[in-house]
């Protein structure tokens, strides 16, 4: 939200200032950044290996969605770029409740109809598009 009314006052203002700092939040003021950082660093690992052992069919599928947006940007119903970067900020979603490794699955099983197929699915665009509606 704070990057939101960041974003939205530059781009409203005559004469905005040169830099503006977008934080993610005030870093608990008892602990040092290096060490809260390091923290969920081991936790975003841990979930993630967590998931890739449940779903190791996933492994080559997110490589084979990734290496496609690195060549070209797909476009989604919204008519917003996915690119790799924005499918793979979907993994935030990993540390979420019981069923997000579920429900990761179900996106990335929606990609393609066939396995050799290189187009995605308009139900994978639509479902990542209502995933990130910013």
């Amino acid at each position: 939200f704070g990057g939101f009314c960041t974003m939205t006052y530059l781009s409203l203002i005559d004469h905005p200032p040169k830099i503006a700092l977008f934080t993610g939040g005030i870093a608990p003021m008892s602990f040092d950044p290096f060490d809260v950082y390091t923290s969920l660093w081991e936790r975003v690992k841990e979930r993630n290996l967590q998931y890739y052992s449940m779903y190791p069919g996933d492994i080559g599928q997110v490589k084979k969605i990734v290496q496609k947006l690195l060549q070209a940007p797909a476009t989604l119903p919204s008519g917003g770029k996915l690119t790799a970067r924005r499918f793979l900020q979907l993994g935030m979603n990993l540390g979420g409740g019981p069923s997000s490794f579920a429900s990761m699955h179900n996106l990335i099983s929606t990609a393609f109809l066939q396995p050799e197929e290189i187009e995605f699915t308009r139900a994978f665009l639509k479902a990542v598009d209502n995933a990130q509606p910013f």
